[in-house]
């Protein structure tokens, strides 16, 4: 019976029943679902952080799995066993991409707000975290300098200059608003209460919009249970298939290896993923834990760890983080007491 490898490495198998005895063609094997050729065997490739990854026909079957990543080496050294492919990034996007404001009214703002229960008052938290467009609504009315989102931050984050763009075009659209103020949070969240209370349709006649305390924070992650460690109930970073439940700095590798990488990019989100991305809590809430940190109403404190978190900062009682300036990894959700 005649074995079809994967990808050209270092095996019996591999280079002598496949006919790749050292380098094959670049369109060689199968391709993945991106169309990307090789990716694993072949030749190991360079990023531009200085590591090869991928493997080469020269690697065993273990270098040559995605998570595996060899020692980084010098900007003069070369082999036989090493290439590279190129990135093609797309950096400026015609002007009728940009992010189109959503449309809001009291009743569509009542539909984005999860009740949570309570004795004490009645009050509510929104599903998501504070998504693009909204924030583009906001800014339609209140473009001030201390409302703009500061862009150019996320040169401080990433190589990638496509970045630029979060916050800008339309695919965007649905993704949580980052590198703003807490001064420019409070303002949206007076913005909405006045918007709220302009509807003659709107359910209840008088609210309170603000940022959460870190008691109703608590209260609305952990669903109604003070034991839950992280809001899906069960102390588990994955699932029973893998799956990463939260968007956060994941360690992949083996030990002697070990690095950290965003989990969303090993399920398909390297930075924030969309505000109603993975699984929500059992009171509807998605991403209280990872993705983005969340502003309480005490300047400089935040909750719930980002996508630049390690697993164990995203964990409810531990992830407070103090914060002094807008950061890619930071936005906010809102709270609508009834008043």
């Amino acid at each position: 019976c005649k074995v079809k490898y994967t990808g050209n490495h270092n095996s019996t198998g591999s280079t002598l029943e496949e006919g790749g005895t050292i380098i094959t063609p670049s369109y060689s094997y199968w391709p993945n679902t991106f169309s990307l050729y090789n990716m694993c065997g072949n030749v190991a490739e360079w990023t531009q952080e200085g590591y090869a990854v991928g493997g080469s026909w020269n690697d065993y079957m273990n270098e040559c799995k995605i998570d595996f990543r060899h020692p980084r080496y010098s900007d003069t050294f070369r082999s036989k066993t090493i290439g590279f492919r190129c990135v093609m990034e797309v950096v400026n996007f015609k002007s009728n991409q940009n992010i189109k404001p959503a449309e809001i009214d009291a009743k569509i703002i009542e539909k984005s707000m999860g009740l949570i229960p309570d004795s004490a008052k009645l009050w509510f938290v929104s599903f998501t975290e504070t998504p693009q467009n909204w924030y583009a609504s906001f800014l339609k009315e209140n473009n001030v300098k201390i409302n703009q989102i500061q862009h150019q931050n996320w040169l401080k984050q990433t190589p990638y200059l496509t970045m630029l763009n979060y916050g800008k075009i339309e695919v965007f659209a649905e993704y949580p608003v980052v590198n703003i103020t807490y001064d420019a949070a409070v303002n949206y969240c007076k913005w909405l209460q006045n918007k709220y209370h302009s509807d003659p349709n709107r359910k209840y006649k008088k609210v309170q919009f603000r940022l959460p305390t870190e008691e109703e924070w608590l209260q609305a992650s952990q669903a109604g249970n003070p034991a839950n460690p992280l809001p899906l109930s069960e102390d588990q970073l994955r699932n029973s298939k893998g799956c990463y439940l939260y968007n956060f700095m994941a360690q992949v590798g083996n030990p002697k290896n070990a690095f950290y990488q965003a989990a969303g990019s090993l399920d398909g989100s390297e930075y924030p993923a969309k505000v109603n991305a993975y699984f929500p809590n059992d009171y509807g809430l998605y991403n209280v834990s990872g993705n983005v940190a969340e502003m309480l109403n005490y300047q400089g404190l935040s909750k719930g760890g980002s996508w630049l978190s390690k697993g164990e900062e995203i964990y409810l009682k531990a992830s407070s983080d103090g914060y002094t300036q807008p950061r890619c990894d930071l936005g906010f959700r809102v709270v609508m007491e009834v008043l």
